[in-house]
């Protein structure tokens, strides 16, 4: 019968011929959840009844009052109306949320494209000049649109639109930044220590962005002998605190440098990108340089990032 008809509500007798009453109710729940059901009974023990409404009953009726049931009727169906509507309106709002989402990562796929066809067109007339100056300007913007290309690479790969895998993001950077970087006259060897961790995107993005400025400060300034040249990137993960140290064994920065006091490009970055986050920073001159730099992860929402 419930395959052949529609039905608006099932009201049933506890005692059947052949079956009981909870036989039915899970035979109609099994058919169609939303689908009201009302038992109706002689005796039932309160046991019994609190089974039967787990079981998904809109209501039980004792036999004895009846009179109870035409008021029953009336808001086990209004009950069910708004519960068809309500989840209406939830299967809109994942279908429409489902869009969205497509729609972003399409916005972080053709913002990476755009960004390689820069690259590329930097890449050219970076071929087409014998000034060493132009050259290096021209690598410095190139690791700067990449760094933010590989981001929007993340964002689009990413399941999840609102955080990052940090490990893997970093871990991206970092390599790319040492490739594009590096020559052949030195070889660079780069340790990743980094606590798995999921961040918060407006928080990813200005922490990746300043790992990749401080590696590139590495392998421009720190190194001025040909030893082992060692650059490291740790991050830990203090519960509600990230900690994050980029190091070398090279010569040192100089007493008393500060990233908000100097002029270079670089350094105006890493001193905006530590604002973003609201980070404390420190430098240590001990066996090379480090930098350490810690903020406190929060769930931003909305368009917080400056740089991207």
């Amino acid at each position: 019968m419930l395959a052949k008809n529609s039905y608006d509500i099932v009201i049933c007798d506890y005692n059947l011929p052949e079956f009981n009453g909870i036989e039915v109710l899970r035979k109609v729940k099994g058919y169609d959840s939303m689908l009201p059901f009302i038992l109706l009974s002689g005796s039932i023990n309160q046991e019994q009844e609190t089974e039967i409404l787990q079981l998904g009953a809109n209501e039980v009726i004792l036999k004895s009052n009846l009179n109870r049931l035409p008021f029953a009727l009336r808001r086990v169906l209004y009950e069910v109306e708004d519960r068809k509507k309500l989840n209406e309106t939830k299967r809109k709002l994942e279908n429409s949320l489902e869009q969205m989402e497509v729609l972003l990562k399409e916005v972080h796929h053709r913002v990476k494209n755009n960004l390689q066809i820069i690259s590329s067109f930097l890449q050219l007339r970076q071929m087409e000049s014998d000034d060493e100056f132009v050259r290096k300007i021209t690598a410095d913007l190139l690791l700067k649109i990449r760094s933010i290309g590989i981001v929007h690479e993340k964002l689009y790969q990413s399941h999840d639109l609102a955080n990052i895998d940090l490990p893997d993001l970093i871990q991206d950077l970092a390599t790319y930044t040492m490739g594009i970087i590096s020559n052949g006259q030195h070889k660079y060897f780069l340790n990743c220590d980094i606590a798995p961790v999921q961040l918060n995107v407006n928080q990813a993005i200005p922490c990746g962005l300043i790992i990749s400025e401080l590696i590139y400060n590495c392998v421009q300034h720190a190194f001025s002998d040909q030893k082992r040249r060692q650059i490291g990137v740790t991050i830990k993960d203090e519960q509600s605190k990230l900690e994050v140290t980029v190091s070398d064994n090279g010569d040192g920065m100089p007493e008393g440098f500060s990233f908000q006091k100097a002029t270079g490009l670089g350094s105006t970055i890493i001193s905006t990108l530590f604002k973003q986050l609201d980070a404390n920073y420190e430098i240590s001159n001990k066996k090379g340089t480090h930098v350490t730099f810690s903020f406190q992860k929060k769930q931003h929402k909305g368009s917080h990032s400056a740089m991207i």
